[in-house]
């Protein structure tokens, strides 16, 4: 590095050739730190400030190995703040997998609870709209019950109106006078006005024994007649009718002239 900064010529094949080794010597190192840690030791002995004063040379060769050498250099301060943000937006991403996964567990819990409401809602439908049928069913059984109940009113009160123009008319063939009332019977006399009852007739005489001349030769038991009976004990003979007594009635029921119907009235 003395050669390449404090030259005593100035030779650009030399230049470039520096460069080009240093480039190789830093850049082909696959272990990160030790290539910043080559990168310290070129920058601790100048080689930074002096490839800014030989950028403005005018070698093209020159010129690519000095921006080949900057632009892979690490930037160190750059790399611990892009590692810090790094850090932390990687906190950040765990604090948001965590809100995520949290919120995904009271989505499902919200799923849960939604399906189970869901299916009581529908249980709950499915009671509605059979009691709605049920109710339906009724509210059609009620109809044609009243329905029927109608009927069977009109059909009465038709016969109803029939009858009433029966009993109408018939009470326009009736005589419009009535019978006249015949006069009140007088009130029958007391038990002591009344007519004996017929005396009691004598009993009649025995029948006469038979004769002898008819029944001459042969014998004949004797019969004994009935003995007379009791005195008020008689019996009535056959077609006889009994006396009793008239019971005469204070009033007398008018007298109406009914007329049959009929069939086609």
């Amino acid at each position: 590095m003395e050669y390449f900064i404090n030259y005593e010529l100035f030779n650009i094949d030399f230049m470039v050739a520096c460069m080009q080794f240093v480039n190789i010597v830093v850049h082909s190192v696959e272990d990160m730190n030790y290539r910043v840690h080559l990168q310290y030791e070129f920058t601790a002995l100048g080689l930074d400030g002096y490839l800014e004063k030989l950028r403005l040379t005018e070698s093209e060769e020159l010129q690519v190995q000095i921006s080949a050498y900057l632009d892979n250099v690490f930037d160190v301060a750059a790399l611990m703040e892009d590692s810090e943000t790094k850090t932390a937006a990687l906190e950040r991403v765990q604090d948001l997998e965590d809100d995520l996964g949290r919120a995904l567990d009271r989505v499902a819990e919200t799923e849960r609870e939604f399906m189970y409401k869901l299916a009581e809602l529908e249980s709950e439908l499915a009671r509605v709209r059979s009691e709605c049928d049920e109710m339906q069913q009724k509210a059609r059984q009620t109809d044609e019950e009243v329905s029927t109940l109608r009927k069977v009113l009109k059909q009465r009160e038709e016969e109803s109106r029939i009858m009433q123009k029966c009993q109408q008319e018939i009470q326009q063939k009736m005589p419009s006078a009535e019978a006249p009332q015949a006069p009140p019977i007088p009130p029958p006399p007391p038990p002591a006005a009344l007519t004996p009852p017929p005396p009691i007739a004598p009993p009649c005489p025995p029948p006469p024994p038979p004769s002898n001349v008819r029944n001459v030769g042969r014998a004949s038991p004797f019969i004994p007649s009935p003995p007379p009976p009791i005195a008020g004990q008689m019996q009535a003979p056959d077609g006889a009718m009994t006396i009793k007594r008239k019971v005469q009635t204070k009033y007398k029921l008018p007298t109406l002239n009914w007329v049959a119907l009929k069939p086609n009235q």
